[in-house]
């Protein structure tokens, strides 16, 4: 890299996605190198690469990397579920609330009503995604949940703001994290040609909510596989990112969407959509979910 000749490497993070792991990787190794051309923003809202003068002056199709890594859209999003309610229950236990009630009660709680809350939770999603809950942590807690696809239409809008030829395209993406610190830096030195050679990542490190210490994410998977109407409800939520994204369409979700009546829901939804998108592509705060 060359001030007259500079590349850039933008991450996409996913949450839920070994994201913490690849950000702490790529600054560990990059930051000597590529300094301030090592952008690992969420693309929450559009004015990440705006708030980059020197990236938004230089970047173009040919000089900038964009990459990212997921997991099967479903098992993100009861896994997020499970993020989001381990940082609560673990809160909720360090209050004084917890005085009240005894510890092993809370963490063992029964089977059938960590389903009813699982069930409830994707209910409130559906209704109010984004107002579900009003403290303000528990809503950035909820953006963990939220679409993989949405990154994407982060990109669709910088392209609108900043033209074709100036915006990044995403490069590559991994669809699992299976074996990710060989996988990552192979992705990257495959199609990254021009920013420097990335090594085996660190080993990874565990997250407390992996355990399942309270049950949540078991619950959840269990609703899940039944089949059922919050099952049927999950796969329509994600059908953008089975639609954006190179990954398997689970079986039973495949039958939900050749249903008749979801297509004709699916069109009209789109139509609809279509006529009220009438902000501002180079809005500062607009939201990218």
């Amino acid at each position: 890299t060359s001030e007259d000749n500079p590349h850039h490497m933008i991450y996409l993070t996913m949450y839920k996605c070994a994201s913490t792991h690849i950000s702490e990787n790529l600054k560990s190794w990059y930051n000597t190198q590529l300094k301030d051309n090592v952008i690992t923003s969420s693309f929450r809202t559009i004015s990440d690469v705006d708030k980059n003068i020197q990236l938004q002056r230089t970047m173009h199709a040919n000089n900038t990397c964009v990459v990212t890594a997921l997991r099967e859209p479903v098992d993100h999003f009861l896994s997020a579920y499970n993020e989001v309610m381990h940082r609560r229950h673990t809160r909720y236990l360090r209050s004084g609330m917890s005085r009240v009630q005894n510890e092993t009660t809370l963490q063992r709680q029964n089977e059938t009503t960590l389903q009813l809350h699982f069930e409830q939770f994707v209910i409130n999603f559906i209704n109010e995604p984004q107002h579900s809950y009003s403290d303000r942590m528990e809503q950035l807690e909820m953006t963990h949940v939220y679409s993989m696809s949405g990154a994407l239409r982060g990109l669709k809008r910088l392209q609108q703001c900043h033209g074709n030829d100036h915006a990044p395209n995403l490069t590559a993406y991994l669809t699992s994290a299976q074996n990710l610190n060989l996988k990552f830096p192979e992705m990257m030195n495959q199609h990254c040609p021009l920013i420097p050679k990335l090594d085996e990542f660190a080993a990874k490190t565990s997250k407390a909510s992996q355990s399942d210490q309270y049950n949540y994410h078991a619950a959840a998977r269990t609703v899940w596989m039944e089949g059922g109407a919050v099952s049927r409800a999950l796969c329509i939520i994600h059908v953008m990112d089975y639609s954006c994204w190179d990954v398997p369409v689970p079986a039973f979700c495949k039958g939900v969407f050749e249903d008749e009546a979801f297509r004709k829901a699916l069109v009209k939804a789109a139509t609809v959509g279509e006529s009220r998108d009438d902000s501002d592509p180079c809005s500062r705060d607009f939201p990218v979910m």
